[in-house]
């Protein structure tokens, strides 16, 4: 009934939050992963960039 339909929208919509902050968190990690990797001294400047670039469009997501 209304009361039901109710209850089940909330757990719907509580399930896609928990879904969405899960895929935020493991994007940022990984973003974190990428920028960490290039920061080393072996690197030059422009595979750092890179590096920045990179970690941008991991964090950008479905937005780039």
């Amino acid at each position: 009934m209304i009361d039901d339909d109710i209850a089940a929208m909330n757990l719907e919509e509580h399930i896609e939050e928990r879904v969405n902050a899960a895929i935020l968190a493991e994007r940022q990690r990984c973003a974190d992963v990428a920028i960490q990797h290039f920061q080393g001294i072996e690197y030059t400047c422009a595979q750092r960039a890179a590096g920045a670039t990179i970690y941008a469009a991991i964090l950008a997501g479905e937005a780039a």
